[in-house]
């Protein structure tokens, strides 16, 4: 139990968080990801990976007690820190989900919060460091505004994790740390990739009204129409791609728990797993050495591809070897795992017997998987 949790771990880090889990302290936070989500140690064997509006606020509450800390008389703005910190701590691990989030498994080690979490100690806490950010950005809102060639896409984030989006040709909206997160990640698997999400057109609609409905009308700037869309009313622009994400994320997990179940003892090798497993394979195999697990097989083959390539009487000799030393490195290629193109020199024997191609197949359909053993013998039909 303990290896396939392993191999989760390691399927969820390197091919869903694209990073490894890091070490932290107690009550710390790690550096943010591209989306914007942060681990958090919350107990000296759980992390767990927060969504950015909450990793936000927390980060700004650690950097207000720190200042505290340094001052003389701070005994009682400490004891209020400690008290919405164990809050906070409670907060978390009760709000433990059920299914994946963001593609991780919920386990005793980590889990990962849903987006919209929010702790009323933290946002009383930094309530007046919230207003005077808000301050800061209605006055320098006009540099984050986006393009009119840009339409559906996100502006860059202000220092509380908010974008602008540009939902119309005439209008734009404001959003949460967190909408901001989930709609670039919906644009980044669904619409930006290779594989386009199924129904990714009803998703924008229904993200675009949400938006118009529940923000608050701003104003005119540039003959743009500007909403801001508030932390309270988010909650519906949320639900409006959840169903989405959430059928993504878990379809993430699953794949992750195929491979916990069907990996081999080191995940960070190849390997062969099972017919029916419907799992693909990640990644190039590693290249093996010349004496590969096959190695023995190729005697025998010879043999009978010399057969096959057997010269007449009145050929030069010269020319039925190279054919013979040909013939045997496309079959080495085939069957070892060496890469190596070079032409080896045969020596031409007589043809061997019916018996002893009948050895030779039983030998080689008891030495080799079945998918090797098919390529062999449709090799061999061609050759003869």
């Amino acid at each position: 139990m303990a290896l396939q949790d392993a191999r989760l771990r390691f399927y969820e880090d390197q091919f869903i968080l694209y990073t490894s889990t890091p070490k932290l302290a107690l009550g710390e936070l790690g550096e943010p990801d591209d989306l914007g989500w942060q681990w958090f140690q919350c107990t000296d064997i759980l992390q767990i990976l927060l969504p950015p509006d909450i990793s936000i606020r927390y980060n700004i509450f650690l950097k207000m007690e720190r200042k505290s800390s340094k001052l003389t008389s701070s005994r009682t703005a400490v004891q209020r820190f400690d008290r919405t910190r164990k809050a906070f701590v409670e907060q978390c691990l009760h709000s433990k989900p059920k299914y994946p989030v963001r593609g991780i498994s919920p386990s005793m080690y980590r889990y990962a919060l849903e987006p919209g979490f929010r702790c009323s100690g933290i946002d009383d806490t930094i309530a007046r460091e919230e207003f005077l950010a808000d301050s800061r950005c209605l006055s320098t809102f006009d540099t984050h505004l986006v393009a009119r060639s840009q339409l559906g896409l996100l502006g860059p984030t202000n220092e509380w994790g908010c974008s602008w989006v540009r939902l119309r040709e005439d209008t734009q909206v404001l959003l949460t740390a967190d909408t901001t997160s989930q709609y670039h990640a919906f644009l980044r698997w669904s619409i930006l990739s290779d594989t386009r999400h199924t129904g990714w057109e009803a998703t924008i609609d229904n993200f675009t009204g949400a938006c118009l409905d529940h923000a608050c009308y701003l104003g005119t700037f540039k003959r743009d129409k500007l909403y801001v869309l508030k932390r309270d009313e988010s909650g519906p622009v949320l639900d409006s791609i959840a169903g989405a994400s959430r059928a993504h994320y878990n379809g993430l997990a699953e794949k992750a728990r195929l491979y916990a179940q069907f990996a081999p003892s080191n995940p960070s090798l190849g390997g062969d797993y099972p017919r029916h497993s419907n799992f693909p394979v990640l990644g190039r195999h590693p290249k093996r050495k010349s004496r590969g697990k096959y190695g023995p097989v190729l005697g025998p083959l010879a043999e009978m591809q010399e057969d096959a390539v057997a010269p007449d009487s009145d050929a030069n000799p010269s020319e039925s070897e190279w054919k013979s030393s040909t013939q045997f490195s496309a079959s080495t290629t085939v069957l070892c795992t060496s890469t190596s193109t070079e032409s080896e020199s045969v020596k031409v024997r007589k043809g061997p017997s019916v018996l002893s191609l009948r050895r030779t197949a039983k030998f080689l359909s008891s030495r080799m998987p079945a998918r090797f053993y098919g390529r062999l013998l449709t090799l061999v039909a061609r050759t003869l």
